[in-house]
């Protein structure tokens, strides 16, 4: 597949309404879960990444078929809401479709719920279409379409200006994805570890907002910076190399509420 047999494609897909909805059955296994039995912040990014790459391969654009005209879809922006969180044992229903594409940007939205169809979690997305071999995101072709939209969010987040705390990590092996640098579930995973055990402890995340900005690769050390304003914390991640990474906004809610 060339670039502008992708871009026709694009066009074709649009006009005739076939990005419909992709839905699959998951039952939580219990290693995806964290110490009170519900869901780790990894395993919720890794279950959105499973549906978008498995919804875009039954549409022709898989991570392998990208990968051989030098192309990779890789996320830009989160807007995460979490209403309840998935617990092991749980079957859940996944959800996702694709909004919008501009010229930039394809917006995607993830939906997850239990089998009674009550909200668990809700999820908008920005991607961009990369050349990974110039490092430069490629134009896509404006396609309209006629879709549900979850919520409305502009991914708004406030600069780190404060250090109240921070915590360095470093990229190991197993953090680099099939894209050769850091896999985007590891970023709010890092922002989360910077607070205090205490407040982890009771607290737990109700809305994350997530800009990627720079890939971080292996054997860099990472340094997050977080700024704490209440039940709210924006997080800097920054590379070895002193470049932003990513920015993390975490609301926090009291675990007695959850």
């Amino acid at each position: 597949m060339d670039l502008d047999l992708l871009k026709e494609k694009l066009l074709l897909i649009g006009q005739f309404g076939k990005l419909s909805t992709f839905s699959f059955s998951h039952n939580m296994a219990y290693y995806e879960c964290d110490k009170r039995g519900r869901i780790r912040l990894v395993s919720l990014m890794n279950l959105m990444q499973d549906a978008a790459q498995t919804h875009v391969a039954k549409q022709g654009f898989s991570t392998v078929s990208m990968a051989k005209i030098s192309r990779a879809w890789m996320a830009n922006k989160y807007a995460i809401r979490i209403k309840k969180y998935p617990k092991a044992g749980e079957k859940i229903e996944v959800s996702t479709w694709v909004s919008e594409i501009s010229k930039i940007t394809a917006v995607r939205e993830f939906l997850i719920s239990d089998t009674k169809g009550n909200v668990l979690v809700e999820a908008i997305s920005k991607w961009v279409l990369v050349d990974v071999v110039r490092k430069k995101v490629v134009e896509l072709p404006t396609v309209s379409l006629r879709t549900k939209t979850l919520f409305k969010s502009n991914f708004a987040q406030a600069v780190v200006k404060r250090e109240d705390c921070k915590k360095k990590f470093t990229v190991y092996y197993d953090n680099i994805d099939f894209n050769q640098h850091v896999n985007n579930s590891f970023y709010p995973l890092w922002a989360s570890e910077t607070v205090s055990r205490d407040f982890r402890t009771t607290h737990s995340p109700e809305e994350i907002i997530i800009s990627f900005k720079h890939e971080a690769l292996y054997g860099e050390e990472i340094e997050v910076k977080t700024q704490i304003d209440g039940q709210v914390t924006n997080h800097s991640i920054i590379s070895g190399e002193g470049k932003e990474c990513a920015r993390v906004t975490i609301k926090w809610q009291s675990n007695a509420s959850t």
